[in-house]
């Protein structure tokens, strides 16, 4: 449910963990090229291809999302191949005017989580999840969603709106506790 926050989390730590000098843009008159399109591989759970909706993905689906953890951060990422259980997207962000591009591979071959064992840590931990019916605004369209809500100890830890309507696994705003934004989709595409 979650695929869109963890890839772009994943995409922001790892942009900022290569960065060197020799990636720094070039300077005026400079003919350096720009570094090499990087690839990242993620393996997940083979059921999150259908339940992140990776199956319905099409070459061309793409979002845009503003990530508010990070002031400025804006990343774009697009459905450039889809195949049995792997899906490739090419994610181009923005962290504070610095521009950055990634390819991540995600692979639907893991084992699945154990469904009773997660059941038994949610118990453990206090942690309730409640789904409710809701609509949300995406540009200037308002979509049907599901508000994933999380507690833990009775208290709200976060929010986030899944809708069937946006490509690329549906995940269109996460709040945190306290009611912040914490990323947000500001325009979207379906592929052919």
């Amino acid at each position: 449910m979650k695929l869109l926050l963890k890839t772009a989390l994943a995409v922001i730590v790892l942009c900022v963990s290569n960065v060197s000098a020799a990636d720094a843009p070039p300077s005026k008159g400079d003919p350096t090229p720009a570094p090499p399109v990087r690839t990242m591989e993620v393996k997940l759970p083979k059921n999150s291809w259908e339940s992140s909706h990776a199956n319905a993905m099409k070459v061309g689906d793409w979002i845009e999302v503003e990530m508010t953890l990070v002031q400025g951060t804006k990343m774009r990422q697009e459905c450039i191949e889809v195949g049995d259980h792997y899906t490739v997207m090419l994610v181009r962000s923005s962290i504070g005017g610095r521009q950055m591009e990634q390819k991540i591979k995600s692979l639907y071959t893991e084992a699945n989580p154990d469904e009773e064992e997660a059941a038994k840590l949610r118990k453990e931990q206090n942690i309730e999840i409640k789904d409710i019916d809701d609509k949300v605004k995406v540009k200037d369209k308002e979509v049907s969603a599901k508000r994933h809500e999380v507690y833990q100890n009775g208290k709200l830890t976060s929010r986030t709106w899944i809708s069937a309507e946006i490509p690329m696994g549906g995940q269109v705003k996460t709040e945190g506790a306290d009611g912040k934004i914490v990323t947000q989709i500001t325009d979207y595409g379906v592929g052919k």
